[in-house]
């Protein structure tokens, strides 16, 4: 069950960062007629920060 979790964290991690990375490299990369997509790239990264620590939190609850 610890592998499972550790495997959880891990994959949690790895996305967070992953779309951390996204909406800068878009933000930098687009220009003023783009707002409302680098809109959309940091609401998907706030939602997958909030399921990342939502799933960490249970994650080390369990353990």
């Amino acid at each position: 069950m610890n592998l499972f979790f550790n495997i959880i964290i891990v994959i949690c991690l790895i996305t967070t960062f992953l779309a951390l990375l996204l909406g800068l490299l878009h933000t930098a990369r687009s220009g003023d007629e783009k707002n409302n997509s680098v809109n959309k790239f940091m609401r998907y990264r706030v939602f997958i920060q909030f399921a990342s620590i939502l799933i960490l939190t249970l994650a080390l609850y369990f353990k």
